[in-house]
């Protein structure tokens, strides 16, 4: 039997992982601290109590430092689900994205795209028999046409377009990795939503089409049925955009509702595009996979996997996707001077995922610890309502509503990867540099490359 490196497996985990946290300005908003004083918390008990307990205090993420101005006029207070204040604007966007698109009931019906997408990168992959690759822009390609297909249906773009107008690098602008490059950023997403603005187009002139010759638009072939943009067209959001207390009696203002504009969407789809990506454990997991009969792609039967599960969530405790939560707590308003002063809090996502107290040995990459009798085991990538142990995808009423979303693109890719290919080292001996390169969102210094051999 081939002596098989299985180092690799908790990279590619990573790759996939990414979980977007962009912080967008806000048009005409009050004065803010340029420097605001920040706290730095890693102490996994206390962030269960701030972001769980006291929620209603830590509801809040920054405001870029930036103005970044899309177009005339007023605009939402925020440009994406990640950043919008906490009130009734960002409820009914995020009640839109996690009850529809997001919904378990839903995430079945990505499995045809999950199939296609494999299928695509294992060819890509298997080339004249294998050999030395680099990994990061296969995954990213192949979890990027997924989630396209998600967001815009099918029929509207093809891939070839997608790499003409420029969106397949879309999401990698989340690369930049200091926070002064923002005005570079401003520029690269102007450019970004110029792109999307004729898909949005586009697919409003396909519904309009589907209404006239009597057919429906969610069987128009698509594998994806009723896709993201859809649900933004027909979407109603506040009028209003300041928060209302739903007992205070103001059932005008809650009346009060609104069709989005093309250019409040963009952002959003934009959001949703850039959301989602040892020896014995390699053989380990091969095993579990090939003793499993049916379909290959099928996301009920991926989550069936103990072992599957295990490597991807201590893959996730040792490497989160971002570096910390960031929460501003308003410290002293001055309404009539326009200024607020705000305390930046960081929650330490790393630190709490090997925190010495809550793990034993936390360097060390252990998938048992999540199996039963197992320190994690009854542990989740999003913790409940008792403890923290680790937050890869946030904690409280913010977390990332796209955790299921991610862990089945995961899920899928690893198992795909596993199954049909055996990876080692470029160099025999070598070992994988884990050095994490802290931007937006973490990844690796030094982008994987691997040897792999197709499987016989």
């Amino acid at each position: 039997m081939r002596t098989i490196r299985a180092d690799l497996v908790g990279p590619i985990v990573v790759f996939l992982a990414a979980v977007i946290t962009l912080r967008r300005a806000i048009r005409n908003a009050p004065i803010l601290s340029l420097v605001p004083p920040i706290i730095n918390v890693s102490d996994p008990a206390m962030t269960m109590s701030m972001l769980v307990d006291h929620a209603h205090v830590f509801a809040n993420r920054p405001v870029s430092g930036f103005p970044v101005n899309f177009q005339p006029g007023n605009l939402l207070r925020s440009h994406s689900i990640s950043t919008v204040s906490h009130g009734r604007l960002w409820r009914a966007l995020r009640c839109n994205l996690s009850s529809g698109v997001l919904h378990p009931s839903r995430l079945a019906a990505v499995s045809p795209l999950h199939r296609d997408a494999v299928h695509a990168l294992i060819a890509t992959l298997s080339g004249d028999g294998g050999g030395v690759f680099v990994l990061r822009d296969a995954l990213h390609t192949a979890v990027f046409t997924v989630v396209v297909r998600m967001c815009f249906g099918d029929g509207v773009v093809s891939d070839g377009e997608l790499r003409a107008r420029g969106l397949a690098a879309a999401s990698r602008v989340v690369r930049l990795r200091r926070w002064r490059w923002w005005n570079h950023f401003g520029g690269a997403f102007r450019r970004i939503i110029a792109h999307i603005l004729p898909l949005i187009a586009a697919r409003r002139q396909q519904r309009w089409r589907s209404q006239i010759d009597g057919s429906k638009v969610d069987e128009d072939g698509s594998l994806f049925r009723r896709p993201y943009v859809d649900s933004l067209l027909d979407l109603r959001v506040p009028d209003d955009d300041n928060d209302v207390d739903d007992n205070d009696g103001s059932d005008d203002k809650r009346r009060r509702q609104r069709p989005l504009t093309d250019h409040e969407m963009a952002p959003l789809v934009w959001e949703f595009l850039g959301a989602t990506t040892q020896t014995a454990v390699q053989e380990k997991l091969h095993q579990e996979l090939m003793a499993a009969a049916g379909d290959d792609n099928d996301e009920r039967l991926l989550r069936d996997m103990p072992y599957l599960g295990a490597v991807i969530q201590e893959s996730l405790r040792l490497h989160p996707p971002v570096l910390n939560i960031v929460r501003d707590v308003a410290a002293n308003e001055d309404e009539a001077a326009g200024v607020n002063e705000v305390v930046r809090y960081m929650m330490m996502v790393g630190d709490v995922g090997r925190d010495g107290k809550a793990w034993k040995d936390p360097g060390e990459f252990r998938p048992e610890r999540f199996l039963a009798g197992g320190e994690g085991e009854g542990v989740g990538l999003v913790p409940g309502n008792k403890e923290v142990r680790m937050m890869p995808f946030g904690v409280g009423r913010r977390h990332c509503p796209g955790v299921g979303l991610g862990t089945m693109h995961i899920r899928c890719f690893v198992a795909a990867l596993v199954r049909e290919f055996e990876w080692a080292p470029p160099v025999e001996g070598d070992a994988v540099d884990m050095a994490e390169l802290d931007a937006l969102f973490k990844m690796m210094k030094t982008p994987l490359r691997a040897r792999i051999t197709p499987r016989p």
